[in-house]
Order: structure tokens, then C-alpha cells, then sequence
């Protein structure tokens, strides 16, 4: 696989993995390198679309948990790119699950905004593989 091909493929498996993470609660340090807070971040939510927006994301971190034990992923762990790669398939299907749902709860102007934190989440995560 060419090297740009395979640099595009890891930033798909980042956002998955970040996205995974959105909701992750307060019990978990600050330094959880997945933890983008997405219920927290978003603004102008109803009370309906936060806890719409909360249920999603921890199923989302429900089965990211499972992915994350199927290859051996310590979450809180500096992010491993050969273990993130394995299971990218799986990660960017769950990510693809929780946009999809997104798009269904948020107004475009705040569904931008998930995708702006999810962005940011991403390169953070990108950057602790090369530290």
C-alpha cells in the first residue's frame, strides 16, 4: 500500500477512535488521548438533542470498549498505530454509525461543530502516535 494511501487510512482510523470516545466521562483523566467531549463542547443543544447526543456517543464508546479489547488497545495508553490500524475496519464502521446518527440529531451549523471537535480530537491523536 502506497504511504500516502496508508497515512489517509490512519486518519480515518483516528477520527473513528476519536469519535469512539466523544462522551467519555469525568471519571477519566484529561489526558485520555480519545476523549474529544463532544456532549460537553457542542453548543445550543435542546435538552433533547444533548441527551440524544449522550446516548449515541456511549454506545459509540460501548462498542469502541469492545474493539478496543478484540485487539489488545489500551485507551489510556499512548495510541499504538500498528494496534489502530488492525482494527481500523471496525472502528471507522462505528464511526460511520455515530456521523450518520449525528446528522440525524443536530442542525447542519451544529453538526459542522461535531465535525470541527471530531477534527481536533483526530489531530491530537495523530500527534501522540509520533511522540
Amino acid at each position: 500500500m502506497p504511504i500516502h494511501a496508508v497515512r489517509r487510512s490512519f486518519a480515518a482510523v483516528c477520527l473513528a477512535v476519536v469519535v469512539g470516545f466523544g462522551a467519555w466521562g469525568a471519571a477519566h483523566a484529561d489526558d485520555d488521548y480519545y476523549n474529544a467531549r463532544v456532549a460537553e463542547r457542542l453548543t445550543g443543544l435542546t435538552p433533547e438533542q444533548h441527551a440524544d447526543v449522550v446516548r449515541v456517543t456511549q454506545e459509540t464508546r460501548r462498542q469502541m470498549r469492545e474493539i478496543f479489547a478484540r485487539y489488545d488497545i489500551d485507551p489510556a495508553a499512548r495510541p499504538n498505530f500498528d494496534k489502530l490500524m488492525k482494527a481500523g475496519d471496525e472502528l471507522q464502521a462505528m464511526q460511520r454509525r455515530e456521523a450518520d446518527q449525528m446528522k440525524r440529531i443536530l442542525t447542519r451549523e451544529q453538526y459542522q461543530q461535531y465535525r470541527d471537535i471530531i477534527q481536533d480530537q483526530r489531530a491530537r491523536v495523530i500527534k501522540a502516535t509520533r511522540e
